[in-house]
């Protein structure tokens, strides 16, 4: 508790927005169907995008240590403060090789 008041839940948002921002323009330029709300003002830390086959792609990526769910036929993912861009580029990779 006293790591996250001490970065503040002002700057939390703005991380989390900030890496579901750059996932979605990712997920965009690899051709995915984003599901989720891509306006600012709509979107939360979670990112759902279309894939066939969502449960077992989840699995596949779990084996991997991506953790996500399958969710509304797609993948779900919910990044926070502490991931990094360089795990929005892994999870991306990793799902193109599927």
């Amino acid at each position: 508790m006293k790591l996250l008041l001490g970065i503040g839940a002002a700057e939390i948002e703005k991380r989390v927005l900030g890496l579901t921002g750059h996932l979605i323009e990712r997920l965009k330029e690899e051709g995915y169907r984003v599901q989720t709300p891509e306006a600012s003002e709509n979107r939360s830390g979670i990112v759902n995008f279309a894939v066939k086959d969502a449960v077992g792609r989840v699995k596949k990526l779990q084996e991997k240590g991506i953790i996500v769910s399958a969710r509304m036929n797609g993948v779900r993912v919910s990044p926070h403060f502490y991931n990094t861009e360089e795990e929005i580029e892994r999870l991306i990779e990793e799902v193109k090789e599927l």
